[in-house]
């Protein structure tokens, strides 16, 4: 709400889970939450890049742990052996199952992702566009965001705070569509 100009913020993420909760009594927050998941978050967002994503390459892409008989499978187990005793241990009946035909090595490392270095590009070789693309004018003629605040957001990072590289790339992405398609 700091960054939409007045008239443009909704709900948040958890006021959304909040009210899907709501109309399920029966279940308890976390099998509502994860329910939401699995009925919104990911069909609303990573399947479609996904789905997208290879679609433009030709590829085929599966999801083998989204099996209806698997999913409804995982659903029905107790949350203890979803999460293991404190709660804490995440995809614990799977490492399980799994350790006994793979390294311990598999289960013990860090999880790694594809994260481009959009830090690092932001504050070299991207800074250019960054500034040029979320210039106040630029901003304010759009009308989205409070020019302000995007300002802010561009100071603090280029001094060295990470907390705005996802926010700026997301604003960034969009200015450079809006270029193109509107």
């Amino acid at each position: 709400n700091r960054l939409l100009r007045d008239g443009l913020g909704g709900e948040s993420p958890g006021q959304r889970i909040a009210a899907f909760s709501r109309g399920l009594p029966d279940l308890d927050p976390t099998s509502a939450a994860l329910l939401f998941e699995a009925t919104h978050t990911m069909v609303d967002g990573i399947l479609v890049k996904v789905d997208r994503g290879t679609m433009a390459h030709s590829l085929e892409a599966r999801s083998p742990f989204l099996d209806k008989e698997l999913s409804e499978f995982a659903a029905g187990l107790p949350m203890r052996l979803r999460f293991g005793k404190a709660g804490l241990t995440k995809k614990m009946l799977l490492k399980k199952t799994l350790a006994r035909y793979l390294p311990e090595s598999m289960f013990s490392r860090r999880k790694q992702g594809f994260t481009p270095p959009l830090r690092d590009w932001f504050r070299n070789e991207w800074k250019e566009i960054l500034s040029d693309s979320l210039s106040e004018s630029t901003v304010r003629k759009r009308g989205f965001f409070k020019p302000a605040a995007v300002q802010e957001m561009l100071t603090r990072h280029s001094s060295g705070d990470n907390a705005f590289t996802k926010p700026l790339w997301a604003m960034l992405v969009l200015e450079l569509w809006m270029q193109r398609y509107i």
